[in-house]
């Protein structure tokens, strides 16, 4: 019995200083909340070009961000017929890392997704700066349950429109 209740203690000690889910998977620590501003346009989606590739994103007023990946400039606009006709929804929709959550709170942008590993799931937030209604520059990233390391760097995204865009609906972001 002192075993059991030795484990027990142990592990609500173990989960009170973890930032962790119960299947282990880190927690967003961004809010769910709606984007009702103005400071960047959202009928579309943001990109960045280096080395070769296209990273995207799309940005909805739910405040979710999905992560479209890095495809090659060669073929963006396959992968934005795809975005268009639901075929890249219908994959991302099974992906936990093509999800997260952004705020915006003055010219100052955050978006948290989960980055892909091989055990659980690591909540990660960049921090960026809204340049105008179609450009922002990311600035920095760290994990969100242990903000100790910060990676700073520089990213500009360009916004390019795109209707319809895929959906927001998914069961990561609620």
């Amino acid at each position: 019995m002192k075993l059991i209740m030795k484990s027990i203690i142990l592990a609500s000690i173990a989960t009170i200083f973890s930032c962790r889910g119960e299947r282990w998977d880190d927690d967003l620590t961004l809010p769910k909340q709606g984007y009702e501003g103005n400071q960047l346009r959202i009928d579309g989606y943001y990109f960045n070009e280096s080395d070769g590739r296209t990273q995207v994103f799309f940005y909805f007023r739910d405040g979710v961000v999905l992560e479209a990946g890095a495809v090659l400039n060669s073929n963006i606009s396959f992968a934005e017929q795809e975005f268009m006709n639901g075929i890249y929804y219908n994959h991302a929709i099974n992906y936990k890392y093509k999800w997260g959550r952004f705020i915006i709170n003055g010219t100052t942008i955050k978006a948290e997704l989960w980055k892909p590993n091989t055990g659980p799931w690591e909540a990660y937030t960049s921090e960026g700066i809204v340049l105008n209604d179609t450009t922002f520059k990311m600035t920095k990233t760290w994990r969100s349950c242990k903000p100790k390391k910060v990676r700073e760097y520089e990213e500009i995204y360009h916004f390019k429109k795109l209707a319809p865009k895929p959906d927001s609906t998914n069961r990561y972001t609620n």
